[in-house]
Formats: structure tokens, sequence, C-alpha cells
């Protein structure tokens, strides 16, 4: 495997697309929160931007729990 597509290089790519979402959608910029949540669809309005990045960061944190638990050691403790 790569080790531009290791587990963890793509979990930190989904990390900073779901930030980049909600800081766009933060800023009034749907159609951008949207490309950033990987839609490809036309126009949205922005309930449906809110609901596709909350989507996306669930997703994202249920991938971390699942596949990447924190251990102890991993804040520093």
């Amino acid at each position: 495997m790569s080790s531009q597509l290791t587990p963890l290089a793509l979990m930190a790519k989904a990390d900073r697309a779901c930030s980049s979402a909600r800081a766009l959608l933060d800023l009034g910029d749907v159609d951008g929160a949207c490309n950033r949540a990987d839609y490809k669809g036309d126009s949205v309005e922005l309930s449906d931007a809110q609901e596709m990045v909350a989507q996306a960061e669930t997703f994202v944190n249920a991938m971390h729990a699942e596949f990447m638990p924190k251990t102890p050691n991993d804040d520093g403790h």
C-alpha cells in the first residue's frame, strides 16, 4: 500500500474535508460546503447543506471510533 493511502492519511484527509465543509457552511457558502462533503448534485438549500455536513462529520467520527480508537497515550496521558 502506498504511504499516501494509509488509513491514517485517508482519515486525516477526511478530517480536513469535514473541517473545511463546516467552516464553509459557517461562512454561508452552502455550495462550497456541499462540495467538501463530496456532494455532486445541483445547488442545495441551507438546511440540506447543514444536514449533509452533519452526516459527513458523523461518518468520519464513526470511522475514527471503529477503526482508529484512541489509546490512553494518544492524548499525551
